[in-house]
């Protein structure tokens, strides 16, 4: 917990993207000095008004803020939609209406908060929804407010311009989590009475994936947080492309609505510049790199080159403030401890480590000494503590003294001196060391065994063994809560009953066990444990054997959460009231689990929110208005992928179009088009503006803004265009002119999140519906675990009346997870959010099934062989895919031939496409695939029974890797439908119809009866051109192949790759959406 204080006086917020831009000015207007006034850099601001002027939007463009509006009725936010649109604008400002009560977000959410009208709305209501340290802006007359504000806790700064200024204190009940092991002594508890199991999402952003574990480090290695804002490093090149130069990044993020504050290149910070080593590299690589950020306050100490200087960033900007002489090419380590800064620093012979100690804010070198590396300061004990190989020893934090050196392991007789195979095997310590409660820990032979010896004078104390779970060489596996060292024993080895698994709590001097909590619940599993350490707060342990397990440690309840994980070798972080997920790479449970950096929370706090069944249809002005009600022909492209079967299949014939007809650019991300008729539509995808252009011309038709992100395009269906908002609504428009028909709240109320930097629905939909008939489908939220799951929808195209519902909730994960399960290691009941699909019959959201009255939910029936109990990985009787006992042996694990065509974990399903991680996601991580029946690939296009599949990797081994420059395989194959009982595997090379590989990316296919378009970046072996194409700065290519044998017939260059499925045919042209934010149409001469 740390205090903050704030005076009065003003500094200008600085943004910095990439290299950094000039103090920007104090804007004229009032909401600019106030921001300056009350030092908010950058985040999130909601203004409460009747009326918004051109001033307001020009400031929010300079600086890093996403905007709301908020308006008193819906009248008023759609004239202030049109004034925004009749802008220049290109900051993220969006507009919407709220109730005139309860402000329409989660808790702590907001960095700014003017109220210029208001209302109805109360102080409690002003403070639940601010950000601590945040700010709130009031009328200086509101004086029954401003009595709230101050009443519920919030603190009066001053006046300025006729508002009244108050700030939200830092709450006593939050904790930072400055060091990557929480603090200076390591211990990776957070003193958080409000961190709990996570029930709902406070926000996220990308990148859903991290790299590939068996292959590289994570692409998030670590988190730190304080004073309300989050740091981290960041590869942001493909996960799943290996030869590539790395492209790493240092980002800040606001912590509680993960709003992009800064960024600044690390081109330095990559693998091959890590020798560091902290015990071990399984899973991550060498550890010492997560062990050089740390945050403290309004300052950020970080090496931005591995080999370079310690630097100290102002927090706030990103900017340099000073660099440490005498820290370049050696520093391995950062602890800020008592105002001062401890560095670990590697000699000259590469083997032995010195510790200094700095003053941050001159520079000055205190002291320096030799000493050694995974260091921890106990501030109490005024002592700095190293390990030196098998020897661990202390240093005076004032003088740097050396104090004491021991060698625990001489003491400690029952570590093994034999492996599990009765060969010898070298005990070796292991860091980084944690301290408290006048001891020091450290742990030998990577397997768990914890010593402690005396912080006093290094005399032994006691050693014990962790039982139940791997390490994986990560840090100390104990931790320092209420008095007591938290372990973990087995009662029974290899015990049967749920109560066989305790956390225990020692005594700090003797070991002897004072407390014992029962918690076989969280152990009692298939597969092992996950490769990251375990986190706790004053409250829980956060379990890691599948995802984030939390165990009370008051009451003894265990609630598990399987559907998120952490990342590789670092896991979870608790802090700031809320629980960091950074992204993972794995497999395991993918048809339910959160992808991204994932921020969770407890339940709320707020006030009770209204009925779910409250009205949620709205009729627009073009409502009952007579419309052109003309069908999508066959040479139209009325959806995403076509048709309702997302096929990427069209009956419009290309000829020999290969000249650029017209090009319309936006300098915007774009989602896919869509065309139909004379028309042709596509979203600005994070300013949620739908555009309608003249499908010849590209001339601008009209625009539609809604009140938040979209993510994929519209859907045409007789005269109307349907599209779903990240905003939780979904509207209907007049095709020809934009005009509103109705909007439906598909979320079960209007609150907002967090997502990729911007504010959305916390149960967004995709922009996609799917149309079957006259009845528009769709489905709001994002994992039936989280925010009281999914709801799917069916309503009438023309009038948005509601015709089917179902909800989608868990199911409870205490079901299912015992030793009973066979495939509980790998699939769980549940579901996440996707664009969904129909054959026609069905509706089917990823593995399930749905009829048309959105009835009778089926899952895919998981493609696992129950092995004899007690076999299997870890001997818990499940399966994973290489653990076949009865069908392929044990070669599957090194690669059996026939294998590599298994599905991984499901059934491929039959004749409707399904895919592992969702439509949307354009990761191609080796641990996803989609799927048509027999078709398997990373995308794929299909009619009838053929269809023709793009693959990164050849096969479904999990650790294939794919290297830039070998060419990507395009194949052509005919599937079938599945028999009762039979089970459909991937086409096998033979068994394909035709097969070539191809020098670009395909991430964008369409099939034609001219050809099948395949485009994409180039495909490079140089690892800096490789890297640049992917990031769409080489241009594209566009291939047309011979649908009979895959010949290339014609190859067309592009100025810029397309985004995702973002190329399709169009009555005799090709329409490409590039990723640089233009819209292409090429014809014929």
């Amino acid at each position: 917990m740390r205090t903050y204080k704030f005076g009065m006086t003003t500094i200008v917020a600085a943004f910095v993207v990439g290299m950094f831009a000039a103090r920007v000015p104090a804007a004229e207007n009032v909401k600019a000095r106030i921001v300056d006034e009350l030092h908010i850099a950058g985040g999130v601001i909601v203004v409460v008004s009747e009326e918004v002027s051109p001033a307001d939007f020009a400031f929010f463009r300079e600086r890093p803020f996403v905007v709301q509006l908020l308006a008193p009725t819906p009248d008023t936010a759609a004239k202030w939609r049109a004034s925004l649109l009749s802008s220049d604008v290109s900051a993220p400002i969006t507009v919407t209406d709220y109730d005139g009560r309860r402000l329409p977000y989660v808790d702590r959410f907001i960095n700014l908060l003017f109220v210029d009208c208001v209302g109805n709305l109360s102080a409690e209501e002003c403070h639940r929804v601010v950000a601590p340290l945040g700010g709130i802006a009031v009328p200086e007359d509101a004086e029954a407010l401003r009595r709230g504000l101050e009443s519920a806790g919030s603190r009066f700064v001053g006046m300025l311009d006729g508002y009244a200024l108050y700030r939200k204190p830092w709450p006593e009940s939050l904790d930072e989590w400055t060091h990557a092991e929480h603090g200076p002594d390591n211990n990776a508890v957070a003193a958080d009475h409000e961190v709990g199991p996570p029930k709902r999402l406070q926000w996220t952003c990308r990148p859903y994936w991290s790299k590939h574990h068996e292959r590289y480090p994570p692409t998030i290695p670590s988190l730190v947080s304080s004073a309300g804002r989050l740091f981290y490093f960041e590869d942001q090149t493909p996960p799943a492309v290996f030869n590539v130069r790395a492209d790493w990044y240092l980002l800040a993020r606001d912590a509680f609505n993960g709003v992009l504050l800064w960024k600044r290149p690390a081109p330095a910070w990559e693998p091959r510049f890590w020798p560091g080593d902290l015990g071990g590299g399984l899973s991550g690589g060498p550890i010492d790199y997560r062990r050089r950020v740390v945050a403290v306050g309004s300052k950020l100490y970080v090496t931005l080159d591995y080999h370079g200087p310690v630097e100290q960033l102002d927090a706030a900007t990103g900017r340099t403030l000073r660099m440490y002489p005498g820290t370049a090419s050696d520093a391995t380590e950062i602890v800020y401890a008592s105002g001062s800064l401890f560095i670990a620093c590697k000699n000259d012979d590469g083997e032995t480590f010195r510790v200094m100690r700095l003053n941050p804010d001159t520079g000055e070198r205190l002291w320096e000494a030799d000493g050694g590396n995974g260091i921890a300061v106990s501030e109490s004990e005024g002592k700095v503590f190293f390990l030196a190989g098998n020897n661990l020893g202390a240093l005076d934090a004032v003088t740097g003294r050396r104090l004491w050196l021991v060698s625990p392991l001489e003491e400690a007789d029952d570590v093994p001196t034999k492996n599990t195979r009765g060969r010898p095997v070298l005990a070796k310590l292991y860091g980084p060391l944690r301290t408290g409660e006048g001891i020091v820990l450290t742990c030998a032979d990577g397997r768990g065994h914890v010593l402690a010896v005396s912080a006093k004078d290094g005399h032994f104390l006691w050693s014990f063994r962790n039982q139940g779970f791997r390490t994986f060489f990560r840090p100390v596996t104990a931790w320092f809560i209420d008095g007591l060292v938290w372990c973990t024993q087995e009662g029974i080895p290899d015990g049967d009953v749920a109560d066989d698994y305790f956390a225990v709590g020692l005594d700090p001097q003797t070991g002897e066990i004072k407390r014992r909590v029962p918690c076989g619940a969280v152990w009692n599993c298939g597969h092992h444990q996950r490769c990251y350490p375990t986190k706790a707060t004053d409250r829980f342990l956060i379990f890691s054997r599948r995802g984030a397990e939390f165990l009370n440690l008051g009451n003894a309840e265990v609630e598990l959460n399987n559907w998120i994980r952490g990342t590789c070798g670092y896991g979870v972080m608790p802090a700031n009231g809320l629980l960091y997920a950074p992204p993972h790479s794995c497999r395991c449970y993918s048809e339910v689990a959160l992808r991204g950096l994932n921020v969770l929370a407890p339940e709320t706090r707020g006030p009770e929110l209204p009925n779910r069944s409250a009205e949620r249809l709205t009729r627009g002005p073009a409502f009952g208005r007579p419309l052109e009600a003309v069908a999508a022909q066959a040479s139209d492209w009325p959806t995403f992928r076509h048709d309702a079967a997302r096929s990427g299949a069209t009956a419009a014939r290309i000829g020999d179009v290969s000249e650029l007809a017209w090009e319309r650019r936006f300098g915007e991300a774009l989602t896919p088009a869509v065309a139909v008729g004379n028309a042709l539509y596509v979203v600005e995808a994070r300013r949620g503006i739908l555009n309608a252009l003249d499908a010849d011309s590209g001339r601008p038709l009209w625009r539609f803004a809604t009140s938040g992100p979209i993510d994929s395009p519209p859907t045409y269906s007789h005269g109307r265009l349907l599209v779903g908002g990240r905003d939780g609504y979904v509207y209907g428009l007049r095709a020809d002119d934009g005009a509103l028909i109705w909007r439906f709240r598909a979320a079960p109320h209007d609150v907002r999140n967090g997502g990729d930097g911007l504010i959305e629905s916390v149960w967004p939909v995709h922009g996609s519906i799917l149309v079957v008939g006259d009845t528009a489908y769709f489905v709001a939220g994002r994992n039936s675990f989280v925010d009281g799951g999914l709801d799917l929808y069916g309503v009438d195209v023309a009038t948005g009346a509601m015709r089917y519902h179902q909800h989608y909730e868990g199911p409870d994960t205490g079901a299912g997870f015992t030793r009973e399960n066979p495939g509980r290691g790998f699939v769980m009941p549940g579901a996440l959010s996707d664009v969904l699909v129909s054959d026609g019959e069905a509706v089917y959201m990823r593995h399930l099934k749905f009829d048309p009255e959105l009835k009778h939910a089926i899952d895919m029936e998981p493609n696992f062989y129950p092995a004899p109990v007690r076999q299997g990985e870890e001997f818990g009787g499940d399966h994973k895919y290489w653990c076949d006992l009865l069908e392929v042996g044990p070669r599957a694990f090194v690669g059996h031939p026939e294998w590599d065509y298994r599905s991984y974990f499901n059934n491929f399903p039959g004749k409707r496409l399904y895919s592992t991680t969702g439509l949307l996601d354009p990761s191609w991580h080796i641990r996803s695939y989609w799927a048509y029946g027999q078709i398997v690939g990373q995308t794929l296009v299909f009619e009838g029974d053929e269809g023709y599949a793009a693959l990164a990797y050849p096969n479904a081994a999990r650790w294939a890797a794919f290297q830039a420059g070998q060419g990507y395989i395009v194949y052509k194959g005919k599937t079938c439908v599945p028999k009762p009982g039979e089970r459909l595997y991937a086409l096998k090379r033979e068994e394909r119809i035709w097969q070539t590989t191809v020098p670009v990316r395909p991430v964008a296919m369409c099939s034609t009866p001219d050809g099948l378009i395949v485009a994409g970046p180039p495909d490079s072996p140089d690892p800096q051109e490789a890297t640049a194409a992917l990031e769409g700065r080489r241009g594209g290519i566009l291939l047309v192949l011979d649908r009979d044998d895959g010949s290339i017939r014609r190859r067309v260059p592009l100025a810029a790759p397309p985004v995702n499925d973002g190329v399709f045919a169009f009555r005799g042209r090709i329409v490409i959406v590039t990723v640089q934010g233009s819209v292409v149409v090429l014809g014929e001469d």
